[in-house]
């Protein structure tokens, strides 16, 4: 009997693929994607969404980059403030979370002179190539969804510039750059989120299912190919958003428990609007 050889632990780890539970709402991380279909059905849990073990750890690496940054910051002398901290918008069925606020920058480096007081502070890291295109071209054109994040945050707290630190996990490089409030852009973003959440009618496709931003999106297979929609409360025409961030029944009544939200039950019938 041949006997197989067993697997590398770190080949297990990064081969299994894990269900992550969609968010509860609208991040306002992802309102510069240029596709409101695709912001749509994640509202909407249309889909199942699978990540690597591997991309987990990605995300993790940055997360352990801020406590580092903070700490640098603060060494210099700078205070950094309500880290963290939630940020509300439509009906509380958007929300975003801040890395943090910063202010003293010190007199005797080089800032612009729009960075006054307290800014917002939000920290990303960035393989060597992508790291490089912000430094040369700013973070509004090599990462407008970035770009969009800081606007919004920074309208919903009433600062006016950001500090954006971004760090090569290649080199461990850092480039901080400062980004000033664009109030147009802050509000166009809002009316973005409240469409996106209030309509039960997905928004038109931005291109065929070889446009560049369709081919690598989650949303790819339903939006194109006419995977099967996921059964939740979300994609049933008997759900409704109200306020505070919750969901109610019009056919059986009363407010939806998330955990009901995500299986649906016997009344269920998929959104006209996505047969």
């Amino acid at each position: 009997m041949v006997r197989m050889p067993k697997p590398k632990l770190e080949h297990v780890i990064d081969q299994r693929l894990v269900e992550q539970k969609d968010r509860t709402y609208l991040g306002y991380s992802g309102l510069g994607n240029p596709c409101m279909r695709a912001l749509w059905y994640s509202f909407r849990w249309a889909t199942k969404r699978y990540v690597e073990r591997r991309i987990e750890r990605l995300f993790r690496r940055g997360d352990y980059e801020e406590e580092v940054i903070i700490a640098d910051l603060e060494y210099h002398g700078m205070k950094v403030t309500n880290t963290q901290a939630e940020i509300e918008g439509f009906a509380k069925h958007v929300l975003g979370h801040i890395d943090g606020e910063v202010e003293n920058v010190p007199k005797s480096v080089e800032v612009p002179d729009f960075v006054v007081g307290k800014g917002l502070l939000e920290m990303k890291t960035a393989k060597q190539e992508l790291y490089k295109k912000y430094v040369k071209d700013g973070v509004r054109k090599a990462n407008f969804v970035y770009y969009c994040q800081t606007q919004s945050y920074m309208g919903k707290r009433g600062l006016k510039w950001t500090m954006f630190v971004i760090t090569n996990k290649n080199t461990e490089e850092r480039n901080i750059e400062y980004i000033k409030f664009d109030e147009h852009q802050f509000r166009s973003l809002e009316d973005i989120a409240e469409s996106v959440v209030s309509t039960d009618v997905p928004a038109p496709r931005i291109g065929d299912s070889t446009w560049f931003e369709c081919k690598f999106c989650d949303y790819k297979k339903i939006c194109h190919h006419g995977e099967k929609i996921q059964k939740t409360c979300r994609t049933c025409k008997y759900a409704a958003i109200v306020d505070d961030g919750k969901w109610e029944c019009l056919q059986a009544g009363g407010f939806i428990p998330e955990h009901i939200q995500r299986e649906g039950c016997d009344l269920y019938e998929l959104l006209e609007t996505l047969k």
